[in-house]
């Protein structure tokens, strides 16, 4: 069964509902309401997140909003990407990828390492697809415009603090994220930190529940197709 680790970022607190910084929260609660009605998250203590487990079409997930701030959000994920043995994720368009020592290819085109980072390559292929376990972050972008939806893989984190701080406590990138922007039509801001703490405008906000669903679906095409066909669908 595949399973995959699905953290929206966002900072805690009602002060901070609905802003441009916790889209990913607001992505992952649309996952929630559209497909498991009846569930709800629930507190993990130790964690510090929100957090819950489901099955959707054969696919085991786990749902996680983090409640660290967001320059602590490495925190919170360290945890459960250790707990859930997530793997490696690198997608190599052409296939030509240069083999590390811990990286295999399955028959979808997408390099896994199932054995953790560093581990030497085993000398038996990796036995199943359907053993991946994998982590996908998704997250607001000011270097996109307001209601574009991209999906990368294995990319650095373009300077998002909630990013970059899991990619410091899992040591790698190698990891999938679906990045809204939130970036105005005037360009970006010249105070980005305080920007992105606002909450959206009016005007936005058809813009920004669009933006929402487009982000579900493409999960949903992740879980059911691959990521292959959500990144050509939304990149």
């Amino acid at each position: 069964m595949y399973m995959y680790l699905v953290v929206g970022l966002g900072n805690p607190g009602a002060q901070y509902e609905k802003t441009r910084h916790n889209i990913g929260f607001q992505v992952v609660e649309a996952f929630l309401q559209k497909n498991f009605a009846s569930a709800s998250f629930r507190f993990d203590q130790r964690i510090n997140a929100f957090t819950l487990e489901e099955t959707w079409n054969r696919t085991q997930l786990v749902l996680v909003k983090p409640q660290t701030f967001m320059n602590k959000s490495g925190n919170a994920v360290k945890l459960l990407y250790q707990k859930h043995i997530i793997r490696d994720w690198i997608l190599e368009p052409a296939a030509t990828a240069q083999f590390s020592g811990k990286h295999l290819q399955n028959e979808r085109g997408i390099y896994i390492n199932p054995f953790g980072t560093g581990a030497k390559r085993p000398p038996i292929p990796w036995q199943s697809e359907r053993a991946d376990r994998h982590m996908i972050v998704i997250h607001d972008d000011i270097d996109l415009l307001l209601g574009k939806t991209k999906i990368s893989l294995g990319s650095s984190s373009g300077g998002h603090k909630g990013v970059e701080s899991i990619i410091q406590e899992i040591g790698t990138k190698d990891f999938a994220r679906i990045r809204l922007g939130i970036q105005p039509e005037g360009g970006k801001p010249a105070n980005v930190e305080e920007f992105v703490v606002q909450k959206f405008t009016l005007e936005e906000k058809p813009v920004v529940e669009t933006a929402v669903l487009n982000a579900v679906h493409a999960l949903e095409i992740i879980f059911r197709e691959g990521i292959e066909k959500a990144m050509n669908e939304y990149n």
